[in-house]
């Protein structure tokens, strides 16, 4: 009963009175490049256990990585599979290099 009542009260609300979506700024180019560089981690990773890039995160999960918010990247069981070496990469530890093989992932420490 208490929804029906809500549901019937914001139907009443002028349109000037509903709340307005934030759209984010779009990333910097350095923070798109950063971007880049954590689709190509996330690939990395999901080849190495063969499974679908998107299964780990999608480029706007890690649009939000990069903007500082939690995804769920950061938890559960894709945190120990990627989510460990995004937040590596992030804080410097990690750096990705390139070859004729394709990338390889190498520690900073």
């Amino acid at each position: 009963q208490t929804l029906l009542e809500l549901i019937a009260q914001a139907r009443q609300t002028p349109r000037e009175e509903w709340p307005v979506l934030a759209h984010p700024k779009p990333l910097s180019p350095a923070q798109d490049a950063v971007l880049d560089a954590l689709v190509a981690i996330i690939k990395y990773c999901a080849a190495e256990h063969d499974i679908s890039p998107t299964s780990l995160a999608s480029r706007r999960e890690l649009e939000q990585v990069v903007r500082g918010q939690d995804t769920p990247l950061l938890h559960g069981w894709r945190k120990p599979l990627a989510g460990e070496r995004v937040q590596a990469f992030l804080n410097g530890q990690l750096e990705l290099a390139g070859s004729p093989s394709g990338l390889q992932l190498q520690s900073n420490t």
